[in-house]
């Protein structure tokens, strides 16, 4: 193009023409320049879109099911025993603080029963002795520990269960639904023939390094935890009730 504009500049045309003729050339060469910009951001911005589009399916079709079970529970609150969902992973630490023993009530897995009325959530819960224990358990159900401190008699009645769960395996998450509770929720547990009242006081979500139950002296608790963001073993999100 500049080797034009030179050639043109030889020739006896008037100056002005020259000139008038030489800023039209220039101002096309901004115009394809400016457009092969804008082309190259515009595949830019596609392939992040396409990125993004990417990562977000992937993501959703190995939550779909704690999603699914979620949904399940916004609609259908008093299915009752519909909710017989199941765990797949640990959530516990490795560690455990001094102090915290386990105890085995000995009784049949179907003895145990823990229901929250406002999720509509009926469910079947097996019992663990210690931490070993558990992980086995968690890919057949919802586990109980029963945790006392010695230190100042106070215990926790622990549920764990998972939020979410693998598309290929066969279990379904427990506590899809569980981020939903509130304060003051209503929480049975059946253990035997002896039925526990309990409500909750508070709701948190701690990373899974650390994890702390609140318990007042000579208290009991129940301690609900699971795992969240649902579709993650990020954090831990722990739902506590006192007894009443």
């Amino acid at each position: 193009m500049k080797k034009y504009l030179k050639k043109i500049s030889r020739l006896s045309y008037p100056n002005d023409a020259v000139q008038i003729l030489r800023k039209e050339i220039l101002v096309s060469e901004k115009v394809i320049a400016d457009s092969e910009k804008e082309d190259g951001l515009k595949k830019q911005i596609g392939f992040l879109l396409e990125f993004l589009l990417a990562t977000f399916t992937i993501f959703f079709l190995f939550s779909a099911p704690a999603y699914l079970a979620k949904l399940k529970t916004i609609i259908n609150k008093n299915i009752g025993d519909y909710y017989y969902l199941y765990a797949q992973t640990d959530p516990f630490s490795e560690e455990k603080e001094e102090g915290v023993i386990y105890s085995l009530f000995a009784l049949e897995t179907n003895e145990i029963r823990l229901k929250i009325p406002d999720l509509g959530l009926d469910i079947a819960v097996q019992e663990a002795k210690d931490l070993e224990t558990a992980k086995k358990l968690l890919n057949k159900g919802a586990v109980l520990l029963f945790e006392e401190d010695k230190k100042n008699g106070s215990q926790n009645l622990l549920i764990a269960g998972h939020s979410s769960v693998y598309p290929w395996q066969e279990t379904q998450p427990v506590f899809a639904s569980l981020e939903t509770i509130k304060e003051g929720s209503l929480i049975n547990l059946s253990i035997g023939k002896e039925i526990n009242n309990f409500q909750v006081i508070a709701k948190k979500v701690v990373p899974k390094e650390e994890l702390v139950f609140l318990a007042k002296p000579h208290t009991t608790i129940l301690t609900l935890m699971t795992c969240v963001p649902v579709g993650t073993t990020k954090n831990r999100l722990l739902v506590i009730a006192e007894k009443i």
